[in-house]
């Protein structure tokens, strides 16, 4: 079964404060969420057997 949230509900969900809600980084592609930092990536696009391509990203210093 599919299942989300809202990003303002994971946020308050995870108990950030209002003042850093704007600074989290997510990645997007198009409207959809892919990955928020430090919490989860979209379950549309993890990696399975059934994987074609994978995209890498390696984010060694985030600054917010």
């Amino acid at each position: 079964s599919s299942f989300s949230k809202t990003i303002k509900k994971i946020f308050i969900d995870r108990k950030y404060e209002k003042s850093i809600r704007n600074k989290i980084p997510l990645i997007i592609n198009g409207e959809e969420i892919v990955y928020i930092y430090n919490y989860t990536i979209s379950e549309k696009y993890k990696i399975t057997e059934t994987t074609g391509k994978i995209v890498k990203l390696d984010v060694s210093k985030i600054i917010c």
